[in-house]
């Protein structure tokens, strides 16, 4: 499950005992491990025989553990995990354009809804290789014949750059060549060395477009689509509408979507 940043997120298990029915446990302790890797107990409230609840408030995005141990009598353990959203992250298509499309009018399933157009956008920015939504990455390089490439594409901005844990100054101690993902020590008008290292240039940089066509937000709604009508049992094996598999594919690709795909990936169109 995926909450956006700040949304307090409910914990719960129901403990039983050997015949299946709810019973308290001797103690309950919730272990939640952040993203960090920083493990922490918190507090929880039995609100009925068996059952333990609390409501978590996330301070950063990802991915979070968490672990509930019951000792003593009726002892047990169970582990799960929930997402935290960045909000820096932008849906390149709305929730309400999505459900225009889907033809869906219920409030019913909006989390789903939003949930599948995240996973939709992954599947869609590895058909046409590069990123559709704006989103954070820090990564770390080797300069090779005095530049960097950034790998996601296309590059919005430079959050932060160091080379050996010094910070790095844009336009000063290094300009961006954003059209081509390109870093390069020195200015504008003089270019100098990288200082050698493996993997010692670190970059935080924003990747993905900032304005998205039509047919980039097409790929991504009728993706949705797919996956929305697959997940309730609908074939996707009528031949000649465009929602058959492609042969040979991974069960995920139909021709609509490829066809789209192939339209973004033409060089000036998408």
């Amino acid at each position: 499950m995926a909450y956006d940043l700040g949304d307090p997120v409910p914990l719960s298990i129901n403990i039983k005992d050997s015949s299946g029915t709810l019973a308290n446990a001797t103690l309950v302790t919730l272990y939640v491990t952040d993203p960090s890797g920083s493990t922490t107990s918190a507090a929880i409230t039995a609100t009925s025989t068996g059952v333990y609840q609390n409501t978590y408030v996330p301070s950063t995005v990802g991915r979070y553990i968490v672990r509930w141990v019951a000792t003593g009598t009726n002892a047990s353990a169970y582990t799960d995990s929930f997402e935290v959203n960045d909000p820096a992250e932008t849906f390149i298509v709305s929730l309400a354009d999505v459900k225009k499309y889907l033809n869906i009018t219920s409030t019913t399933s909006d989390e789903e809804i939003r949930q599948f157009i995240l996973e939709a956008t992954d599947i869609c920015e590895s058909m046409v290789n590069q990123k559709l939504r704006r989103k954070s990455f820090t990564e770390n390089y080797t300069a090779v014949e005095g530049s960097v490439m950034l790998i996601k594409q296309p590059v919005t901005a430079i959050t932060s750059l160091t080379e050996n844990d010094v910070a790095l100054v844009e336009d000063v101690d290094y300009f961006v060549n954003y059209r081509a993902g390109i870093v390069y020590r020195g200015d504008s008008t003089m270019r100098r060395f990288w200082r050698s290292g493996v993997n010692n240039i670190t970059v935080t940089y924003v990747a993905g477009k900032t304005e998205p066509s039509p047919t980039e937000q097409l790929l991504v709604k009728e993706t949705v689509r797919h996956l929305w009508r697959t997940k309730r049992g609908a074939s996707p094996m009528a031949m000649g509408n465009g929602d058959e598999f492609i042969p040979g594919g991974n069960n995920v690709i139909t021709y609509r979507m490829q066809e789209l795909a192939d339209l973004i990936n033409v060089p000036g169109f998408g």
